[in-house]
């Protein structure tokens, strides 16, 4: 007696039709971001006395080239996964490890690692300091792009997502 692989269902599993939303929601973000990462980037530079940090502007371009890859690539998936494709589905999970992994590696170096200026008057004039902690605005901006990375990596990994993706 051999066991045939069960139908798979007649309609896109719940799961996975949040999973492309999502990834058409971070596809909408991540083309703003990828207009907004070197205009936000010029203008900074265009505002500081001092002139462009070294690397800054690389670093800038370089982050813009991943952002616009990894949002061609979540639409691509988006389409391909209602196509029904496992290779977009393993590429879509891969893809948003990937930048999750980027995302919280920013988060730590963003928001651990950066320098905070603070003015205080003594009385006898303005005293700056710098230290370093915790930058809560990086942190914030960084928190829905990763809940929704994890989002679409959990219903993609479910069993219904798996049955629907079989070609």
């Amino acid at each position: 007696m051999s066991h045939a692989a069960p139908f798979p269902p007649a309609r896109m599993p719940g799961p996975t039709a949040t999973a492309v939303v999502l990834l058409w929601v971070m596809l909408a973000v991540g083309a703003c971001g990828s207009v907004s990462l070197p205009v936000g980037g010029y203008l900074v530079t265009a505002w500081t006395d001092d002139g462009l940090e070294p690397g800054l502007g690389a670093v800038v371009a370089v982050s813009t080239a991943v952002l616009l890859a990894l949002t061609v690539a979540r639409g691509l998936f988006a389409v391909r996964i209602r196509r029904r494709s496992a290779r977009a589905r393993t590429g879509a999970i891969a893809a948003e490890s990937a930048g999750l992994a980027v995302a919280l590696a920013s988060w730590f170096v963003a928001g651990a690692l950066a320098p905070v200026t603070s003015t205080t008057d003594t009385g006898t004039g303005l005293e700056t300091t710098t230290s370093y902690g915790p930058n809560v605005v990086a942190i914030a901006g960084t928190c829905p792009g990763i809940i929704l990375s994890i989002l679409v990596i959990v219903f993609l990994a479910t069993a219904p997502s798996r049955g629907w993706c079989d070609r």
